[in-house]
């Protein structure tokens, strides 16, 4: 089947990129890097896809960009649709500063941000007389990031923005994306971050596509569970426990209960039973458990 990318001056105005059932491989004698993968980007969403390395989230993008054409199904793109894009590699000139480079590249747009309107959403002002070589790892993701929305972006993609950065930068690069633009697609290896701050995540591992939802709902979607420890020395309580959860001892007088339902049980506890039971912890079931159970997979975060 031959590929189709192209433009739909009907679609709904929510979506502003539609994949469907698209496959693709890099030679005929190749394995296929994705298969049948749906999926719509809502506008004013971010968008997650995480997987391991190898499961196809680069080659994902590099079609979303345009960069390769799928070899089966299509993707349906707005009309007039901006795009911004983030790689993992990213060309400058070295010998020239920063407010340099940006004065460079803004010449091959119309109606580009000027350096003033980027400073005030990127922060530029302690780097821009800076060549790009002098720049920490959080400084130069800062310059990426100004050359890619630099076009007035109406979606920005980023493939793994924060990989390599130390956790103060990764979190001011997030609250950098979050003022750019109002539609993200971006992939990472960081679980937690993905789980905070995008509004939908896709599960891909071996090209394959597994889930797309909300965080919270692929959580519960699983079925995983957190679990409660507690310490108790009064029987009955435990005998009383028993009876609706399945708890461990994990010694004398410490316990442990698997829950999907941790804060629930922990209001039961403390509620229900007082000062009988104390030393109460607890995890909460996360992305990262979700997408081992939904495909079977791991990811290996950092």
């Amino acid at each position: 089947m031959k590929c189709r990318v192209f433009m739909e001056r009907e679609m709904k105005m929510a979506d502003l990129v539609k994949v469907e059932d698209v496959s693709f491989r890099y030679g005929r004698d190749e394995e296929y890097a994705l298969q049948n993968i749906t999926f719509s980007v809502r506008e004013g969403e971010i968008l997650g896809i995480v997987g391991p390395n190898g499961a196809g989230k680069t080659t994902l993008l590099s079609l979303l960009e345009g960069l390769h054409q799928p070899e089966s199904g299509r993707i349906i793109a707005a009309p007039n649709l901006r795009t911004g894009i983030l790689f993992q590699v990213n060309g400058y000139f070295d010998n020239l500063s920063v407010f340099e480079n940006i004065d460079m590249f803004q010449s091959m747009y119309h109606n580009a941000y000027d350096f003033e309107e980027l400073d005030r959403i990127v922060d530029l002002e302690d780097i821009k007389g800076k060549k790009v070589t002098e720049l920490s790892g959080g400084q130069r993701q800062r310059f990426f990031l100004a050359l890619s929305v630099l076009n007035r972006p109406d979606i920005l993609i980023l493939d793994e923005p924060t990989t390599g950065l130390d956790p103060n930068a990764r979190l001011m690069l997030w609250n950098l994306i979050r003022k750019v633009t109002g539609t993200v697609i971006v992939t990472s290896h960081y679980m937690d971050e993905v789980e905070n701050l995008c509004d939908r995540v896709c599960f891909v591992d071996k090209g394959r596509l597994f889930a797309v939802d909300s965080p919270k709902k692929l959580i519960k979607l699983s079925h995983v569970k957190g679990y409660v420890t507690f310490s108790c020395k009064d029987r009955d309580v435990i005998d009383e426990l028993s009876e609706s959860e399945e708890i461990s001892r994990l010694d004398v007088d410490t316990y442990r209960i698997g829950t999907e339902r941790v804060d629930d049980l922990i209001e039961t506890l403390v509620g229900k039973y007082g000062g009988n039971v104390y030393n109460i912890n607890s995890r909460k079931p996360g992305l990262a458990d979700a997408y081992c159970e939904i495909t079977g997979g791991v990811i290996e975060e950092g």
